[in-house]
């Protein structure tokens, strides 16, 4: 498992790397980066806990703060 959390960890740091011509790359870096360093944590067999819950908490504020406009979205369609 060791070998593929560190594929992931690769592949979620490239993807933080990428999101500079993203409309809103902040928000999209930040939640690729903090899963790019619980990937490789996990490769490194360290204690996950406390970065997951930072992870969750980040990726539940931004969707309370898209909410309403996915409200809006969906009521249009």
């Amino acid at each position: 498992m060791g070998r593929l959390d560190g594929v992931m960890a690769s592949l979620f740091a490239l993807s933080a790397a990428l999101q500079y011509n993203d409309p809103d790359p902040w928000r999209w870096a930040v939640l690729y980066a903090l899963a790019a360093l619980a990937a490789g944590l996990s490769a490194a067999r360290r204690p996950l806990a406390l970065l997951g819950a930072a992870l969750a908490g980040g990726c539940g504020s931004w969707m309370t703060f898209l909410w309403d406009g996915m409200l809006a979205f969906w009521r249009r369609g």
